[in-house]
């Protein structure tokens, strides 16, 4: 098993784990903060971007705000291309036993994609093509 970075991890960072995290700006992210990831098999990330997107467009607007919610567009995207292509599971089971609750994670992601493009374009005057 290969260390990890900080003990509330649950995923390694680097080939030999225990390496540090940094931000493509070229920041380091500190080794005692948590970190969390969701990965694209996760049903549940869906309901997790929907939020974080939510979040995004009620805070001030900013330069800041305004990149993360083009990223946060841009692996969302990326995300739900994945999850149409491959078998995507909740904690335990395949998607196929939550038909209803996946429609209802998709549609709620929808709208938040929707409200974040139109945030874009009416605060920041930035018009993003979104193809998932």
């Amino acid at each position: 098993m290969k260390p990890l970075r900080n003990k509330t991890d649950k995923y390694t960072f680097g080939e030999n784990g225990g390496e540090s995290m940094y931000h493509p700006d070229g920041y380091k992210v500190p080794d005692d903060e948590p970190i969390l990831i969701f990965r694209a098999k996760d049903l549940g990330t869906l309901a997790a971007i929907t939020s974080y997107l939510d979040m995004l467009i009620e805070q001030e607007p900013s330069s800041t705000i305004k990149t993360h919610i083009i990223s946060m567009l841009n692996v969302t995207e990326a995300i739900v291309s994945y999850q149409k292509t491959r078998s995507v599971k909740s904690v335990t089971c395949s998607q196929k036993a939550h038909r209803a609750t996946i429609k209802g994670l998709y549609s709620d992601c929808n709208e938040a994609v929707e409200n974040a493009i139109k945030h874009l374009s009416s605060v920041y005057g930035f018009d993003f093509e979104y193809e998932a």
